[in-house]
């Protein structure tokens, strides 16, 4: 535009330059020669600038084109032939176009440039028209503010599962593996030296994002596996940060014998989960290492029952009892309170089933004593 304007403004109107460049025309010129350079330079125009300059004469139509495409209007340069009407009036319908199309783009940019503000802004608006409707005490809607701006990092995981749902059924296993390979990495079980990489990346797209607030309780998970991705947990004693699992018993089916501690967020927690039956599915085209896992499971039930066992007899001990007691005796004060005939970790309808037995001889053994547990590992195996 700016090119346009300034040639036709040269090429219509009276030459003002000698061919050295020198100012020839110093006074008023005919009315036929009249054109929008020399009405500026001529009509008294008070600067140095000096129309045999080329690059001054592009800088006054540039500013001019400007003027044009942003509805400016200064009037300090204005078309005064028509032919330098009819080119102001082509570069008026096209820059007005072309900006009003500027405009949008940009806007668009702007408001896309991040659907996680535009969906916090979004939930923030309906959220205070919904308290200021409830009439919400103050303090109330500072809380519920707080958890709004703390659950962006939770959009970001969504609306990343959502860009992932768009590819191959490969390609998203492998993008959802990669956002959450140091969570995975936490839990020892799957981070054998020999734990298949196509068996994690399976895992991946079954990890559910889930948010809790401040010292909230985590009793809804309590049954699966909780991947800390960001945020502070307090578990059994300890404080756990990223990169941490806990509920890694989840493995084991009979919820006897899991630890029943109950595990708070100690701050803005988000956790990746992953249920049993998510994992069983899983395990199912895993079968070598499905093997392995099973025999995690029943270690960890049996040091589980080991140590309940070792409860009851202290208690039996702290009531004030005399005499001893047997290890047949102290499992069963401990089966009085949870059956324990057999554990079954996997099921028997599902593949290979992983059976615990206490055997007890006839006499029945001391706790001082070894005592004989029997493994056998679907039948075929013992050790």
């Amino acid at each position: 535009m700016a090119c346009l304007w300034g040639l036709t403004g040269l090429t219509v109107g009276a030459e003002l330059c000698d061919t050295d460049g020198r100012m020839i025309v110093m006074g008023g010129v005919d009315t036929s020669q009249v054109s929008w350079t020399t009405t500026l330079y001529l009509g008294g125009k008070t600067s140095p600038d000096d129309p045999c300059n080329h690059f001054q004469v592009y800088i006054a139509s540039l500013h001019w084109a400007v003027m044009t495409l942003t509805s400016i209007g200064y009037g300090d340069i204005v078309p005064v032939r028509v032919e330098e009407y009819i080119v102001g009036i082509l570069c008026m319908l096209v820059g007005g176009v072309l900006w009003a199309y500027v405009i949008g783009s940009v806007c668009s940019v702007i408001s896309n440039n991040s659907p996680v503000e535009r969906n916090f802004e979004q939930n923030t608006d309906l959220l205070n028209l919904a308290m200021e409707e409830a009439r919400v005490p103050s303090d109330a809607r500072h809380e519920y503010r707080e958890y709004l701006r703390e659950a962006k990092a939770y959009d970001r995981r969504i609306c990343f599962r959502s860009v992932a749902e768009n590819f191959s059924p490969m390609l998203r296993k492998q993008l959802l593996f990669h956002s959450a390979k140091g969570c995975i990495s936490s839990v020892y079980y799957f981070s054998y030296h020999d734990t298949p990489e196509a068996f994690l990346m399976d895992i991946a797209p079954f990890l559910m994002p889930r948010l809790f607030a401040r010292f909230e309780t985590l009793d809804i998970v309590r049954d699966m596996l909780c991947l800390i991705d960001r945020g502070t947990v307090a578990h059994c004693g300890w404080i756990l940060v990223h990169p941490s699992a806990f509920h890694d018993d989840f493995i084991v089916s009979d919820r006897r014998y899991m630890k029943s501690t109950r595990s708070v967020s100690l701050t803005y927690t988000q956790l990746l989960v992953l249920a049993r039956g998510d994992l069983e599915h899983i395990l199912e085209s895993h079968p070598v290492f499905a093997r392995k896992i099973w025999k995690t499971a029943l270690k960890r039930a049996t040091c589980r029952c080991v140590l309940l066992v070792a409860e009851a007899y202290r208690s039996w001990r702290r009531s004030g009892s005399t005499g001893s007691m047997s290890l047949r005796e102290a499992f069963d004060r401990f089966r009085s309170l949870n059956p324990l005939d057999m554990l079954d970790i996997q099921g028997a309808s599902r593949g290979p089933t992983l059976e615990m037995k206490h055997v007890f001889s006839d006499r029945g053994r001391r706790l001082d004593s070894p005592d004989a547990v029997h493994f056998r590992y679907g039948g075929t195996a013992s050790w």
